[in-house]
């Protein structure tokens, strides 16, 4: 159980380091861009939420077909947390679901879901379309970052347009290339690729 779940933090810790490097297209931010925070430093209030909420938290389930606990993989945020109740701790440590909004842990798989706390009461985020209504829409940076990521990009800048954002992100697609790409955004989630900046083979395989 406990080798699980180390296997579980040692998966991201390498992802967030393969699509924090990949892709050379662009080696500064552009003027017009502001470059991405990093997801694990993004705070409660950088969301707009659909609904008030004391804390939520990104989890992932033990791997498929095993027996283990989940893990914290990104806490919004960890002052927050300090200030939850026992009683709210215990809600998330008794939060899981077998399905996410998106699947990691290659080459096998574990869920990756959402925990969110209101009062005595928890809400489990385990699709796109729930993220996305838990969101109520992307208009924040932050909501951007978490929302790409999902989509397995890793958010390099952004700038704010008119329908929404206009972000650089970075893609690794397991099987030995990775890359760039400029894409839009819209506040209902819609991703559409604008251009590719780079893309190379030979890249780490996570």
């Amino acid at each position: 159980m406990r080798n699980t779940k180390l296997f579980v933090q040692l998966f991201f810790i390498i992802l967030g380091v393969s699509l924090a490097s990949c892709g050379s297209g662009v080696t500064e931010t552009p003027p017009s861009y502001t470059a991405a925070t990093p997801i694990n430093q993004a705070l409660l209030s950088d969301f707009t939420l659909a609904n008030n909420y004391d804390y939520w938290e990104i989890q992932a389930g033990p791997l498929s077909g095993s027996v283990g606990t989940t893990s914290t993989v990104y806490s919004f945020d960890q002052i927050t947390h300090k200030t939850l109740s026992l009683a709210q701790i215990n809600l998330l440590s008794l939060a899981s679901s077998p399905v996410g909004f998106s699947i990691a842990c290659r080459p096998s798989a574990c869920p990756i879901y959402g925990v969110a706390i209101a009062g005595t009461a928890s809400t489990l985020i385990t699709s796109k379309p729930e993220l996305l209504t838990f969101f109520n829409a992307i208009d924040t940076p932050a909501e951007l970052n978490v929302w790409l990521w999902a989509h397995n990009y890793g958010l390099s800048s952004y700038t704010k347009t008119s329908t929404g954002y206009n972000a650089i992100v970075n893609w690794n697609s397991l099987s030995g290339t990775r890359g760039q790409d400029l894409i839009a955004v819209d506040p209902q989630g819609n991703i559409n690729k604008i251009s590719t900046i780079s893309s190379e083979t030979g890249g780490p395989v996570v």
